[in-house]
């Protein structure tokens, strides 16, 4: 009963963290933001602001999600191995500071609406600093992707799905610092993170296997 209702929360954080992600870290920088043309740039911020702050405040609650979602998951992965579960929280709880003080740069950059260039590199400093974070994002996944693989509550596929998306974000990130003109190869890797949302999805709409959970 115990393990039911962790999965149980864990599909309801999972689906309230997607839709806050999806909404402040894709939809809304992408009507807003263009990274080729600072003027435009400037106008869509300074006739949305209101968007943007939503954005910022959409990303931090995000972060705050994710760190219930982890505890969450130590709670489901906890007895089964020790030291990939902490391994998985240390790695987790490293980039949620990170992440949310990286915020920081998207809330300087309004201060500089009238400065279209400088509004511009702000926002650029804050795409860097998701590229740094990023490399937690990979690292996680793979005791993620350890505990999953071999929890008899999921199926072994879905740990490799995560094994990948753990690869992408890390080389995706270690190709866009050191090889930034390498576009096609960031693509390959930036599509590797997809295994991420394999767990995700798999989470959400089909839960852990049902002859396990009869049996816990």
């Amino acid at each position: 009963m115990k393990l039911q209702s962790n999965l149980v929360v864990l599909r309801i954080l999972y689906l309230v963290w997607v839709i806050f992600g999806i909404l402040s870290i894709m939809y809304i920088p992408s009507q807003l933001i263009d990274f080729a043309d600072a003027t435009s740039t400037a106008v869509q911020i300074g006739s949305r602001e209101s968007l943007f702050r939503a954005g910022i405040l959409g990303r931090l609650i995000t972060q705050l999600l994710f760190l219930v979602v982890v505890w969450y998951l130590y709670k489901l992965f906890g007895d089964q191995n020790k030291n990939a579960t902490y391994l998985m929280m240390i790695f987790a709880f490293v980039s949620i500071p990170m992440a949310m003080y990286n915020e920081m740069n998207a809330v300087t950059a309004l201060e500089f609406i009238t400065a279209p260039d400088a509004m511009l590199s702000w926002l650029n400093l804050h795409q860097q600093g998701i590229t740094v974070v990023s490399i937690f994002w990979g690292l996680w996944l793979f005791p993620l992707g350890y505990l999953v693989y071999h929890s008899p509550l999921f199926h072994t596929f879905i740990g490799i799905a995560l094994y990948l998306g753990g690869i992408g974000y890390f080389l995706g990130t270690c190709v866009k610092l050191v090889y930034p003109e390498q576009q096609m190869l960031f693509t390959v890797f930036e599509t590797l993170t997809m295994g991420e949302m394999v767990w995700v999805l798999w989470i959400i709409f089909v839960g852990a296997k049902r002859s396990e959970l009869k049996d816990a």
